[in-house]
Parts: C-alpha cells; sequence; structure tokens
C-alpha cells in the first residue's frame, strides 16, 4: 500500500482538464458599464467609505470598496446616481476614473478554500491560454470578482461558462 504522500485532495482536480461545476455550486454574472476610481493617497480611505456609506444608504449604490495600504479602489455600475458620487469623490480627493470595464462576479455556495483555489487555477490558466487582459481581480472564500475591459468581458464570460458548467 504505497501512496503518495506529496498528493494534495484537490491536486487532481487542478491536473483534471474535465473540472467542471453546476450552477448549484457557483452563481456567475456580467455587469457592463462599470468605472473604477483609484485613490492613490491611503489617508483619504476613512473619509471616501464614509462619504459612500452615506450616499449608498439613500439611493441603490452598488459598489465594490477595495482598500490596500497604498490604494483605494472602488468599482461601481456607471449610473447616473453613481456617476454623481465618483465625480464628487474625484475632484474632492483627486482619484483616477477608469471607464469602460465590465465586471465578471462568481459567488460559490460554499466557503471552500479548495474549491476556490481550483477554480482560481482555471480561471487564470484560461486568462494565460487566450491571452486576455485583467485589470483587475478580487477573490474571498465565497466570491471572485474580475475586472476586465468591456470588449472582452463578454469573451472572458461565455470561456469561463463553457469551462465551469459544460460536461465533457
Amino acid at each position: 500500500n504505497n501512496k503518495n504522500i506529496d498528493s494534495h485532495p484537490d491536486s487532481d482536480n487542478k491536473k483534471n482538464p474535465n473540472f467542471s461545476m453546476t450552477p448549484n455550486d457557483v452563481r456567475m454574472t456580467l455587469t457592463g458599464s462599470i468605472i473604477d476610481i483609484n485613490f492613490n493617497n491611503n489617508s483619504t480611505f476613512k473619509d471616501i467609505s464614509e462619504v459612500i456609506y452615506d450616499f449608498s444608504k439613500d439611493t441603490f449604490f452598488d459598489y465594490n470598496l477595495i482598500h490596500t495600504t497604498k490604494k483605494v479602489c472602488i468599482f461601481t455600475e456607471d449610473i447616473q446616481e453613481s456617476r454623481k458620487i465618483i465625480w464628487e469623490l474625484k475632484e474632492k480627493y483627486n482619484g483616477n476614473i477608469t471607464e469602460g470595464l465590465s465586471k465578471i462576479t462568481l459567488t460559490l455556495a460554499n466557503e471552500n478554500i479548495i474549491v476556490t483555489r481550483q477554480i482560481l487555477y482555471h480561471i487564470f490558466d484560461m486568462i494565460n491560454n487566450y491571452k486576455i487582459t485583467l485589470k483587475n481581480a478580487f477573490f474571498t472564500n465565497k466570491e471572485i470578482i474580475l475586472i476586465l475591459g468591456d470588449s472582452e468581458a463578454a469573451k472572458t464570460y461565455d470561456l469561463l461558462r463553457r469551462k465551469f458548467f459544460t460536461s465533457k
């Protein structure tokens, strides 16, 4: 009984090109017309997050706020209500706006880091193989967000759909 002790439980799935999921495992959405605003001054994070929170209480304002040690990013749909607050923040905090983006969100049914790693492996493998330009990516155990240019988003969404939801 000779077992390979270096083997991980998920290693077979990573190498398996037939890896597939069902819509019960992950829900995938594509949102077009996304704008991104970046603030390079970290000291404004508290002010920015308070302004966005206050604004989102009164209005439907769906956004992703990403904060690192050197940067604050906000991704939101480019609609009239969000455009107003984004342009106010741009002026007040000297933000840089990028338009013409789309967002692919994968929401996982379970918080299983092994499954999340398998999905990320396949996403980045596909992005590399098809030479897709990824603008940004964020993930937790339960959600993966990919930010792409509008021109590549539909293609990427279709490739992901075929990769994860088509049995081979």
